[in-house]
């Protein structure tokens, strides 16, 4: 790792990874293969990555989800762990219990589906247009503007914002 860009690129591997073990229809051999991670070289770089990494999934990923559970339960937000979704209805959610395999319903009026599913079609036929086929997500610059056109703006999971201005004008910030 030379560059910021470099930690930004494993930050958003590591993040891949735990979005492609969500998906439906992985096998379980598939699941632990997106969320096994291997360090190359036992050198400083690469004892400090592993003890990071490790810190990060024990404690920063815990606590986040600490948090987050315990604020929506104070808020009365019923929370459920540890179920995947097999199906969904146009009134019902089916559920699997990860641990007992139990199903489980519950009826809804809606449904916001919020996981990472991949790149929609419509948004893969523009990036191949504007030559950003070899990305997940569209390349936009610090005000959101899509990289390599005129009037175009992106936002959410189908961009990424090129961040390097804004770093630099905090680090002078902060210096």
């Amino acid at each position: 790792m030379q560059e910021v860009e470099d930690a930004q690129k494993i930050c958003v591997g590591v993040i891949d990874c735990f979005e492609k073990a969500v998906l439906l229809g992985l096998t379980e051999e598939e699941r632990k293969a997106n969320l096994h991670f291997v360090i190359v070289g036992g050198g400083p770089t690469g004892v400090e990555f592993a003890a990071e990494l490790h810190d990060f999934f024990q404690e920063d990923l815990f606590k986040i989800s600490a948090f987050a559970e315990q604020k929506f339960r104070s808020d009365g937000i019923e929370v459920l762990t540890g179920r995947r979704v097999v199906s969904v209805t146009d009134k019902v959610i089916n559920m699997k219990l990860n641990y007992t395999g139990e199903h489980s319903s519950i009826s809804h009026g809606m449904v916001v589906w919020s996981t990472g599913v991949g790149t929609r079609p419509v948004i893969m036929d523009f990036m191949e247009q504007i030559g950003q086929a070899d990305r997940r997500v569209l390349a936009t610059n610090e005000w959101l503007q899509v990289k390599g056109c005129q009037n175009v703006y992106a936002l959410g999971d189908c961009a990424t914002i090129d961040q390097r201005k804004i770093m630099g004008s905090l680090c002078l910030l902060c210096a």
